[in-house]
Parts: C-alpha cells; sequence; structure tokens
C-alpha cells in the first residue's frame, strides 16, 4: 500500500484550503486504477492511498486538486508532507 498525506495551499496568501477536492489515482503505462476522492480538512490537510499488490513495478499517484476559484492542478508523486499549492482564478 502506498500513502500520501499532504497540505493543499494557495499558493499567493500561503493559506490551507478547505474543502478542496483532490482525485487520486495509481498511473502505470497509460492506465489509471483505483481512483478514489478524498477532500482537504479544515487545515488544508488530506491523505489518501492506493493498494496494488501483486504489480511487479509500482504505479505513480496522479493528483488532481480541485477548488473553486482556484485553478485545477495536478501533481505527479508528491512527497508526503509537502505543501501542493494551487493558482487562484483572478479576472
Amino acid at each position: 500500500m502506498r500513502i500520501t498525506r499532504n497540505v493543499v495551499a494557495d499558493r499567493e496568501t500561503r493559506k490551507a484550503l478547505t474543502g478542496a477536492e483532490v482525485k487520486s489515482v495509481a498511473a502505470m503505462n497509460g492506465r489509471q486504477d483505483d481512483v478514489k476522492y478524498v477532500y482537504t480538512d479544515s487545515m488544508g490537510v488530506f491523505e489518501t492511498s492506493y493498494n496494488k499488490g501483486g504489480v511487479a513495478k509500482c504505479p505513480v499517484f496522479k493528483l488532481t486538486i480541485s477548488k473553486q476559484g482556484y485553478y485545477t492542478k495536478q501533481f505527479w508523486e508528491p512527497v508526503i508532507g509537502d505543501t501542493l499549492f494551487v493558482d487562484r482564478i483572478t479576472n
């Protein structure tokens, strides 16, 4: 089992984002398996995982973070504990 636990924050203000949607998938050879959706808590923290037992080569984490008022952003293989910054949409 692989687990990641990170924080999502606004790039400009550096403040944690509550309620951001995090879609995680196990990506390998163009396939995406074990799709999960989680949301950040009041501290901007989320945790997600995948279990790919019996696979010779481990898939990679592909995360897609979405929140109203922000650009959707993808991250590949985030380091556990890192803050993942997203950009506010400005008009």
